[in-house]
């Protein structure tokens, strides 16, 4: 007897099916968060230059869909160089954005680099236009614990559509 797809069947396989997207997602957060940890580990090997501050400010940036969220972020930009070479870029350090809840604590970040002044700037021998100013990783616990679950949640699913598509054929064994 060849079992064919009735209606629970193709519940189970979509199912499965959307368990994907997010499985990945949580592959790709977990990917995120170990090659910042391992860039940042590597930074501290960098060599060093001296740049300086271009661009410092802080800009306010409201949630589009709940105007009442509003976070504020620094903006840098900075300028360096290598062999003769002059570089620039925006990097403070690897992991997430350096955005604050209040404009005092994000202006309090941003004072370390005033408009003009001279900085130490690390960066990657092999590839000097990679560069940060701050050879720590910003948090992305959040970003782990979120692919961790996602993760988790995709096998589930894909477990429970799985046991619902095998579920008829062992009972026809």
């Amino acid at each position: 007897m060849v079992n064919t797809l009735n209606g629970s069947n193709v519940v189970s396989l979509c199912g499965g099916l959307c368990a994907l997207l997010p499985g990945v997602l949580g592959i790709l957060l977990l990917f995120l968060y170990f090659r910042n940890k391992r860039k940042t580990k590597e930074s501290r090997d960098w060599a060093a230059t001296s740049g300086n501050i271009i661009r410092s400010e802080v800009n306010k940036i409201v949630d589009d869909e709940d105007s009442s969220k509003v976070s504020f972020l620094p903006k840098l930009e900075y300028e360096y160089y290598v062999d003769d070479a002059t570089y620039r870029s925006k990097r403070i350090s690897f992991g997430s954005a350096h955005d604050f809840a209040s404009r005092q604590k994000a202006e309090e970040f941003i004072r370390q680099f005033p408009m003009g002044s001279q900085i130490t700037v690390y960066y990657d021998p092999n590839k000097p236009k990679d560069a940060i100013l701050i050879r720590e990783m910003r948090s992305m616990t959040a970003g782990l614990f979120v692919g961790i679950l996602l993760i988790v949640g995709s096998i589930l699913v894909l477990c429970i559509s799985l046991i619902g598509l095998l579920t008829p054929w062992l009972l026809l064994q």
